[in-house]
């Protein structure tokens, strides 16, 4: 096979039609339970352990700044995957975002990454559950596996934990028993942790107002205790408190009205959690002075200091709530993940199977729970912790610009939109007959066709190019502005030259006829907002270390491996395509070339599944 033939087949992209609306998974899940699915998520253990740290050690007062910066770079990914979620109401999250627009080698990686972030989300919340469980207990499970099980002496090694987490192990398997039972129990569970979850930042909060001393708002050196760099600081630490609402996005073939529900709770979610952790630092300054805080017991501390010693218990009942909350979440998300890529033959057939009974991917969730578990259970987590930022990171990246791809993308045909929202009601005659208006998007404005270069390149082929090249430039600039070596001239020179470059080679993209028809939720300002949550994604992630870039490329070798020899050669578009087949939507042009099937309508609530 050719080089070219390879590099066609690996950037094949998705075709979607109204066919895939059908589904095996039950459709039951209202707004509500997908807003309950995504606050889930996000609001784990970080309100009672992670607003202590910031505001002690890098923001002060002004952590409640932190926080809202922080929900509005989430915010603006959010609007991101709003946009998706309603074009594409398919499992998959950013994997399948990616398969319609950018490609299957690009999609396959993020869902690889993905399903690594929530496998050890879910263990590092496990093994957090059962140290917090542990503590109320006065460290008795600890001290008593130590000494019955180890015989006195724990392990030492870099890798493994201190001794075999018990807990922790069986808390994974008694949530991987919950999602195997359906989606309506994982979100009724989910929906009675958040309701004690909220419940209990709000007891806090009106406690606090009894004991509220408002000079703690500018002790020390004022509001801005740490300055402006001590609120980004805080924002960049703060940013992983709101990770988990693309979670939402994994329940879309479960959403009863997933083109209306899928926006409304991805912002909403958001929105609800930005005001939750802003409650709950309001409540940490009211009661103490930042630097009165103690990190690693903030809320329990602080209620201590003013006579409340019961909130201990208070909060640490809280905590588990939340993190037991957060890990479900983990939990749930596991299963789709896998399905999302087996069902399009990327990974083993064994994990697309659906039980007919609960509808839920059982295979999937037990090896890969299993898996979960057994890191619970041996593992030292905290060198992975930081691990899971990096997926969730690119994915929000991939999904942001693949915004700006798609809304750029060429159409030979009819608007897509308005033939799949009327399936329902046309007959399949009617959209093959007839000769179909041609749309200019992806193409340059009539005013800016004599640019040379960009004029001579097909339709949506120079906004792909350019903004590659923007992040490519872009990711090199952050980079060099991050080292230590600024003062050395020649690095300041090579950092200013590729933001320039970043900047020039960004310019040609709103030159371009941009496709603004769509029927259902689109991300406003195009390309600038999408591109703006991309550069702030770039930010977060040329902060992390070094050691969390060598386990994520080791992690994608793995990937590409099983891409490689398995993946590529199973693939089921790879297959549709290879083998000729193609349907009413596809007939409709002539071109080759992989066509976005953009938006999927639904103009009525389809049926629970085909198993029905």
């Amino acid at each position: 096979m050719t080089r070219s033939k390879i590099l066609t087949n690996i950037s094949r992209t998705k075709r979607l039609d109204p066919s895939d609306l059908q589904t095996e998974f039950k459709r039951c899940l209202t707004t509500s339970d997908l807003v309950m699915v995504g606050v889930s998520n996000m609001v784990g253990s970080g309100i009672y352990v992670l607003t202590g740290e910031v505001v002690r050690n890098v923001a002060g007062p002004s952590v409640i700044v932190s926080f809202i910066i922080a929900g509005l770079v989430s915010l603006m990914a959010a609007i991101c995957y709003a946009e998706f979620g309603a074009r594409v109401p398919k499992t998959g999250s950013a994997f399948m975002y990616a398969y319609v627009t950018l490609g299957e080698i690009w999609a396959f990686l993020i869902g690889w990454n993905l399903i690594l972030e929530y496998i050890v989300g879910t263990a590092a919340v496990a093994s957090a559950w059962s140290g917090s469980f542990d503590q109320l207990l006065g460290n008795q499970i600890e001290n008593v596996t130590i000494e019955y099980v180890l015989n006195g002496a724990a392990w030492e090694s870099p890798i493994l934990g201190k001794y075999p987490d018990f807990v922790a192990f069986v808390i994974v398997c008694a949530l991987a028993v919950v999602v195997c039972l359906g989606a309506s129990c994982s979100s009724n569970a989910m929906n009675m942790f958040v309701i004690l979850n909220v419940t209990i930042v709000i007891a806090m909060f009106i406690i606090s107002l009894t004991k509220a001393d408002i000079s703690n708002f500018s002790s020390g050196n004022g509001f801005f205790t740490f300055g402006f760099q001590g609120v980004m600081a805080g924002a960049a630490i703060c940013f992983y408190a709101f990770v988990g609402f693309d979670v939402i996005a994994l329940a879309a073939e479960e959403a009863l009205t997933p083109n209306e529900s899928m926006p409304v709770a991805s912002l909403f979610s958001v929105v609800f959690v930005i005001c939750l952790y802003i409650l709950g630092s309001i409540t940490l300054i009211l009661l103490v002075p930042y630097n009165e805080v103690v990190p690693k017991a903030a809320y329990p501390a602080a209620f201590k200091s003013v006579g409340y010693q019961w909130a201990e218990y208070v909060v640490g009942v809280g905590t588990l709530i939340g993190m037991g909350s957060s890990e479900l979440g983990f939990m749930f998300a596991i299963p789709r993940s896998v399905y999302a890529m087996a069902i399009e033959g990327l990974l083993f057939p064994c994990f697309a199977v659906v039980s007919k009974r609960t509808q839920i991917p059982i295979i999937a969730t037990l090896v890969f729970g299993a898996m979960s578990a057994i890191l619970a259970l041996l593992f030292d987590i905290s060198a992975l912790v930081e691990f899971l930022s990096i997926g969730t990171l690119m994915a929000y990246a991939m999904v942001s610009a693949a915004v700006i791809v798609v809304r750029y993308e060429p159409s030979h045909q009819q608007d897509t939109d308005d033939v799949l929202s009327d399936s329902d009601t046309q007959d399949s005659s009617s959209c093959t007959g007839s000769s179909l208006p041609t749309r200019n998007y992806g193409s340059l404005k009539e005013r800016f066709q004599k640019i040379p270069i960009i004029s001579n390149l097909p339709p949506g082929r120079a906004v792909c190019v350019c903004y590659f090249l923007s992040v490519v430039f872009q990711f090199l600039a952050v980079l060099l502005f991050n080292l230590n070596a600024m003062s050395n001239w020649w690095v300041m020179l090579l950092a200013i030259l590729f933001a320039v470059l970043a900047i020039l080679t960004f310019i040609p993209i709103p030159l371009h006829n941009r496709n603004e028809d769509i029927t259902t939720f689109k991300t406003p300002f195009v390309p600038y907002f999408p591109a703006l949550s991309v550069f702030f994604d770039i930010l977060l992630l040329v902060k992390l270390q070094a050691t969390t870039w060598l386990r994520f490329i080791v992690w994608v070798t793995i990937g590409l491996l099983i891409y490689v020899f398995y993946g590529y050669h199973h693939s089921v578009e790879g297959k549709k395509r290879s083998s000729g087949e193609t349907n009413d939507y596809q007939r409709m042009t002539n071109d080759s070339r992989p066509i976005y099937y953009g938006t999927i309508e639904m103009s009525k609530p389809p049926s629970t599944s085909k198993l029905d």
